[in-house]
């Protein structure tokens, strides 16, 4: 995100193990920018566990938002 400065990315995670020993993900958090404007995002993921730490992959969905410097965000995804 270029332009924003510092943002902060609060964010909750349930992880699910799988019987094949991958892990399953879904999150939801905040993005909000150092003036206050909120972004709510929802995400799923899939992912494996290995002695290098942790490898994810997924896609976010940024919900709607009234917030200015934010509004590009509305309604699009990332992976």
């Amino acid at each position: 995100m270029s332009d924003m400065g510092n943002v902060t990315n609060n964010m909750t995670f349930t992880n699910t193990c799988l019987p094949d020993k991958s892990v399953q993900a879904k999150g939801n958090g905040t993005i909000e920018t150092e003036d206050g404007q909120i972004i709510d995002w929802v995400s799923s993921d899939i992912g494996i566990i290995s002695s290098k730490g942790f490898t994810f992959q997924g896609i976010i969905l940024f919900n709607t938002t009234d917030s200015e410097k934010l509004s590009f965000l509305n309604n699009t995804t990332s992976v």
